[in-house]
């Protein structure tokens, strides 16, 4: 795991430069009106769970339809072989 490093502002203050720990925190859907398409996305907040570090972002996330010719899932069927037997 890297070490943190020293950095500092423009004012000269030092700050605390490391690789952030993101760990997810809460998920908001955001609903459709068309019966077509009931979610059209999320929003995700993660935070970092490194020590004293108030690390956060979020996220957002669109749903899309898969197109008419994108390959299946090949493990399909070697799962249902395994749930069938």
């Amino acid at each position: 795991m890297a070490r943190d490093r020293q950095a500092y502002t423009a004012d000269g203050e030092p700050i605390t430069i490391h690789d952030h720990l993101w760990v997810m925190v809460d998920v908001t859907m955001h609903p459709g009106v068309e019966p077509k398409r009931p979610i059209l996305g999320a929003s995700v907040l993660w935070r970092c769970t490194k020590r004293n570090c108030k690390g956060l972002r979020e996220q957002k996330y669109n749903f899309k339809r898969p197109r008419s010719n994108q390959n299946v899932n090949h493990f399909s069927a070697q799962t249902r072989a395994i749930i069938e037997a």
